[in-house]
């Protein structure tokens, strides 16, 4: 192929165009001059036809990210207070209370009731805060991930002001074009399947069908409703080779192609594996243009280290280490099995491909989502090639419908038939054994040491070719999957204005309680990603002490969602009379889960663990549910433990000849001024007394009576409101 435009003054002017998009698009000159420098070393190296040092450059991206994250942190630890602040929306989400508007110069969020445009430039009052680190471990960290963005504060706002309204005509095109497209899906398509096309298409996961998305997610098929290098390659090659047929030469062809799919980003929302896949696509591109080879793994470097540069906490993003995670199994394992194996076959190309993005992502996964598609190699042979023709009649569909809804009806039917055949794969699989595995968050050591073996074995495979160094890849696998557990831990979690209390002593797993008054989507936001950061997909015992929601609105979430199964339900022995305790009993009946009801004397224990109902009384003689409370003593070795639900000091004046000295405490009823008597204080003597509450409750807990008396008792009083879940290990 003869191409007259391989001077490097070219490529340059070129990547120039490119630069000053991104400066359009970030607002920052910075952007553009790393573009470009980074560019001409690049450049450099294209055209002495050598690839860039990838496999060098590949596992420092992310050591580049730390090491400037640790250099460019920020202090985002102010105390709330009132504010004004004045800026340019950068970004607008829909949100559970309205909407938030991204002010990235000012580094905050802001909720709204109303909505305002990108590139609007307004005025804020309201009361600012941070965000906060994850409380509880497997929850979602939302000061770490904002800080990637550059992003510390929320405000909450009282008043918004319009000072100037956006004139720049790409962001006013954008959004319109989403919007008559977002329209246009949900006009031709039901709402299912127009919440997955514009999630697929457009970037907006907001309105995404909850089923859709927990069924794909969990058979390892959800990077499909995520605009990716797939939907990135498919649009973008697709519109350069309708654009070269149509007689366009090389460079206007990828002058206008790249400014689509710059736009599209903008479009879209630019989201973290949108931004890498635009610039691995430009690359490729120019990669055509000028008539050399393109390196994909060099290319990924190149976008990782802009993106690092501009945003340096990106390193902390499970979605930026997962998408060039990825390009690294496609780019540097996939390569070396396929030499040394001399694979042949799409088929066989295929699957190796998948086992290598597999092989390079597995630690990650296991440390961001705590669980395993077994199956999703084998589905992603299916479905990843199906979605070349889902994207392209979605897409064509909705332009079509703009105009007209019947063409619109008639071009999207393809895809509608593809997604649904898309579930019903999913479903099916997921009936199949071991379908999910989960597997619990791995330790960082863990993941060292495997990318470590993992990385020495291809080195050996590619150097002597030899097949038996593969070997190296199941000790590699063996090293991740391996957990070790403490023998004996116990863990308050921070559940707000609530209670619960999980235990494990070697195989043998307890819950104790598990609500909260103000947490509202507990199960979802806490106790689930808990547990699964454990490794728990079964619970043997859920104890529920009482019947209030602050105990156990979790626990009825947990068992009707039926995610993580259940062993045996053990209630209150005053529960029949309780109407509060049905829901529970027709959810352990539907999950096959045993019931038990306990009462004083009654004892589970295996070898290493005993817990010992002290309280209530067969009939239980209180009309008040918090004082027919269980009261629990927990023993393992020399370690014992008292867990008191909600009772009041009558019922603790009532068990003084039951209790013993104890080395932890759960204070009864959050801290309330009517419980932990001096009395049984007295008697019990806590080393450690614990208190479970929300943050400026309502109720006033704890009260400073009972701190005073727990003091004086000679206890450590520890609070989850402040320290987050507290652990007990042995």
């Amino acid at each position: 192929m003869v191409i007259d435009i391989k001077r490097p003054l070219v490529g340059a002017f070129v990547f120039l165009l490119t630069g000053i998009c991104m400066y359009l698009w970030a607002g920052k000159i910075i952007l553009f001059i790393i573009f470009l420098v980074t560019f001409l070393f690049y450049l450099y190296k294209f055209f002495r036809n050598k690839k860039s040092l990838c496999f060098v450059f590949f596992p420092f991206i992310i050591l580049i990210g730390y090491g400037l994250s640790a250099i460019n942190d920020v202090d985002y630890s102010k105390e709330s207070s009132y504010c004004e602040i004045r800026g340019m929306v950068g970004k607008v989400q829909k949100s559970t209370y309205g909407y938030k508007l991204w002010i990235k110069d000012e580094g905050t969020i802001v909720f709204s009731d109303e909505k305002y445009n990108k590139g609007d430039e307004i005025l804020v009052k309201g009361e600012r805060s941070t965000f906060e680190n994850a409380s509880n471990p497997g929850g979602f960290d939302t000061k770490e991930y904002y800080k990637g963005f550059h992003i510390g504060y929320m405000v909450s706002a009282d008043e918004i002001i319009l000072l100037k309204e956006n004139k720049n005509p790409v962001y006013a095109l954008a959004d319109r074009l989403k919007n008559k497209l977002s329209e246009s899906f949900y006009a031709i398509a039901d709402e299912k399947h127009g919440s997955v096309f514009t999630a697929m298409l457009l970037g907006d996961k907001d309105d995404l069908d909850e089923g859709v998305y927990s069924l794909f997610s969990s058979s390892g098929i959800g990077h499909v409703l995520a605009i990716s290098g797939l939907h990135i390659s498919i649009i973008g090659m697709g519109l350069y080779k309708i654009i070269r047929r149509l007689g366009a030469g090389y460079v206007p062809a990828m002058i206008i192609c790249g400014s689509l799919i710059l736009f599209y980003g903008v479009m879209t929302g630019n989201g973290v594996s949108t931004i890498r896949a635009i610039i691995m696509f430009l690359l490729a591109v120019y990669a055509n243009v000028v008539g050399r080879t393109y390196d994909l793994v060099s290319a990924a470097c190149f976008a990782g280290i802009v993106m690092l540069l501009e945003s340096p906490f990106l390193v902390y993003n499970g979605g930026f280490i997962l998408s060039f995670g990825a390009i690294g199994g496609i780019g540097v394992i996939n390569p070396v099995i396929l030499k040394t194996f001399d694979v042949k076959g799409k088929l066989a190309n295929a699957v190796v491909g998948g086992l290598s993005i597999q092989l390079a992502t597995i630690p990650v996964i296991m440390y961001v989502y705590y669980e395993i598609p077994i199956y999703s190699v084998v589905l992603n042979l299916v479905v990843v090639p199906l979605m070349t023709y889902v994207m392209i009649f979605a897409l064509v569909g909705g332009v079509l419908g703009c105009f007209n809804v019947s063409l619109g009806q008639f071009m999207v039917g393809i895809s509608v038939y593809i997604l649904d055949f898309y579930e019903k794969i999913c479903v099916i699989f997921g009936k199949l054994p071991m379908a999910v595995w989960t597997c619990g968050k791995p330790a960082m050591w863990q993941m060292l040491v495997y990318y470590t073996v993992l990385g020495i074995s291809l080195w050996l495979m590619c150097r002597y070719g030899k097949k038996r160094f593969i070997a190296g890849f199941f000790i590699s696998i063996v090293i991740i999957i391996l957990r070790f557990n403490n023998s004996f831990e116990t863990y308050f979690l921070d559940v707000g204005q609530g209670d619960s209390v999980f235990i494990r002593s070697g195989n043998n797993t307890f819950l104790v309680d598990g609500g909260s008054s103000d947490e509202k989507s507990l199960y979802d936001y806490t106790l689930e990603p808990f547990l699964l950061s454990k490794g728990v997909g079964e619970i043997d015992y859920v104890i529920v002490t009482h019947p209030d929601s602050d105990h156990m609105s979790g626990i009825v979430d947990l068992m009707e969602k039926g995610k993580i199964k259940v062993g045996t339900l053990v209630v209150s022995g005053t529960p029949k009379d309780d109407e509060a305790f049905e829901e529970l009993y027709v959810l352990a009946d539907k999950n096959g889960s045993d019931v038990m009801v306990m009462k004083k004397g009654d004892v589970i224990s295996d070898e290493s663990i005993e817990i010992e109902c002290i309280y209530p009384v067969d009939a239980g003689s209180a009309s008040d549910r918090n004082d027919n409370s269980l009261v629990l003593e927990v023993t393992y070795e020399d370690f014992s433990m008292l867990l008191t639900g909600d009772i009041s000091d009558r019922v603790e004046n009532e068990i003084l000849n039951e209790v013993s000295q104890v080395d932890v405490l759960k204070v009864a009823h959050h801290g309330s001024k009517d419980s932990s008597c001096s009395e049984f204080l007295e008697k019990v003597k806590p080393k450690v007394a614990v208190i479970s509450c929300g943050r400026d409750n309502s109720y006033g807990h704890p009260h400073g009576d009972t701190i005073d008396r727990l003091e004086s008792a000679g206890s450590q009083v520890r609070y989850t409101m402040e320290e987050g879940a507290i652990v007990f290990a042995k």
